[in-house]
């Protein structure tokens, strides 16, 4: 890498300078997450990583049912560290909650010096304020998924790579593939800058690094579960097919402040060639991950947008600040320190109001803390459940469940003959069911009706059954126990 060289003399000045000054953004961000974690609920996936990560810590192995060794997380090295936590015996998932909002001020902080550096004060300090505002980077944190860590790790491996550190950027985005898969991405785009500014034989040691860190962790997963990938990768894979449009509302369209950044973001990339080689290597990530979501036509879940919000965000961020700059005087009472105090203020303000409007999440209380609940009240410890959604309900019970989308199984049960061929087989103890219209079908059928009664109801809202004569999904639950078990 001898074309690239770091300047570093004044990098601690300048880190403590901008610490200085990001303190009452950072309180915002502690503030924004704080009040997010009520209005929404933690992603019903994160629970099947901290069931393995339990299992784990109890000594039953890195699964998900004791005995199946089926891998069903494509974050193995994130579920190693919340086995940790547990092992710890430190309060779970609250803890990841912690973790994640602490990675969010990290990643909050990483933006505002690239653009301090690399554009201006401006635009740094518009980022804070948008990374805050931002809903859908908020509902990812509170989520309590990998993403945010992820994300981290791709952008200290693409600014160490630009302070002269290659072996270091490749060991992160290596031992990052095992947080998510997409990290292949960052992989190549440092082979791909290594051979533009150092050699080819500087890209082939990087490239033979990336190998020592992978091939193991690639060997284990297939000496332990019998696969190279993990099997909700491959279910999910199997799932493509939806609509262009569908990638793209998951995206960039889930809120009106994302889809009011969007011109903003698009401005930006015009922009883009005088804002630094860091920055422009973590958009280009971002570009690349996102085309290949739209082309690969996959389902995109919330927490896979936070790439792809961070790039707009930080597009937006570098475009505004640049619009502002053009008139001097409202730039520097931006830069003011009372100004922005005002501003942090604001903003927790606009959160505020949200969780008014909104509320608590009912969810939270209702559904995952009337699986907890019916968990504590139900002997489970040898009993088996057949269900969709998976997390929760694996997480607040002991019990074997039996995973009708795939996920933590070789199988993915869809109709109402297969259904009942399942039931008939398997004969689960308990049959969790969306309390929706098809749902009645099944439990209208004889061998449902004869041998299982409804036992009870996990609603958002326990007197509303609005959702029981359609089939608009909506997460709330019948469950039916066998009558003779």
């Amino acid at each position: 890498m001898s074309k690239l060289t770091a300047t570093n003399s004044q990098a601690p000045h300048a880190f403590l300078y901008l610490w200085k000054h990001a303190m009452p953004f950072i309180v915002v961000i502690v503030a924004s997450r704080l009040i997010a974690s009520v209005m929404f609920p933690q992603f019903d996936d994160s629970f099947i990583t901290l069931r393995y990560a339990r299992n784990l810590s109890m000594g039953f192995g890195f699964v998900f049912n004791h005995g199946e060794w089926i891998l069903g997380v494509s974050c193995p090295l994130f579920g190693l560290f919340e086995s940790l936590l547990f092992f710890c015996h430190l309060p779970m998932p609250q803890s990841i909650l912690v973790f994640n909002i602490l990675v969010d001020v990290a990643m909050m902080f990483v933006g505002m010096r690239l653009l301090r550096e690399f554009v201006g004060r401006t635009s740094a300090i518009v980022f804070a304020l948008v990374f805050s505002l931002n809903p859908t980077l908020a509902r990812v944190c509170i989520g309590c998924m990998e993403a945010d860590i992820f994300m981290l790790a791709v952008v200290g491996a693409l600014w160490l790579f630009f302070r002269g550190k290659p072996k270091e950027a490749m060991t992160i985005a290596s031992f990052s593939f095992f947080i998510r898969p997409e990290a292949v991405i960052v992989v190549i785009l440092i082979l791909i800058l290594e051979l533009r500014h150092g050699s080819l034989g500087s890209a082939c040691k990087l490239s033979a690094l990336s190998l020592m860190i992978v091939a193991p962790g690639l060997w284990a997963m297939n000496y332990f579960y019998g696969e190279f990938f993990p099997q909700s990768v491959l279910t999910k894979l199997g799932l493509s097919g939806y609509s262009v449009l569908q990638p793209i509302h998951g995206l960039f369209l889930r809120d009106p402040i994302s889809i009011t950044l969007l011109p903003l973001a698009g401005i930006g990339i015009f922009t883009i060639h005088t804002s630094g080689r860091v920055l422009q290597a973590i958009l280009a990530f971002a570009g690349v991950l996102t085309i290949v979501y739209l082309v690969s036509g996959v389902d995109v879940p919330t927490w896979y947008a936070e790439p792809s919000q961070y790039g707009v965000s930080l597009l937006a961020s570098l475009a505004l600040g640049r619009i502002i700059d053009r008139w001097a005087s409202v730039s520097e009472r931006l830069r003011h320190g009372l100004n922005q105090a005002v501003l942090c203020a604001l903003t927790i303000m606009v959160w505020a109001i949200g969780w008014w409007h909104l509320g608590p999440s009912k969810v939270t209380r209702n559904i995952y803390g009337g699986l907890k609940a019916w968990g504590n009240s139900e002997d489970l410890r040898h009993a088996s459940i057949m269900a969709n959604d998976i997390g929760a309900r694996g997480f607040y019970t002991d019990a074997h469940i039996l995973d009708l989308d795939g996920l933590v199984s070789h199988y993915r049960i869809r109709g109402l003959s297969n259904m009942l061929d399942f039931i008939r087989f398997q004969k689960p103890d308990y049959l969790f069911l969306d309390d929706l219209k098809d749902s009645y079908v099944l439990i209208n059928e004889s061998i449902i009706s004869e041998e299982y009664k409804i036992s009870s109801f996990i609603l958002q809202s326990p007197s509303d059954s609005s959702f029981r004569y359609s089939n608009s999904w909506s997460q709330n639950y019948i469950i039916l126990k066998r009558k003779n078990p």
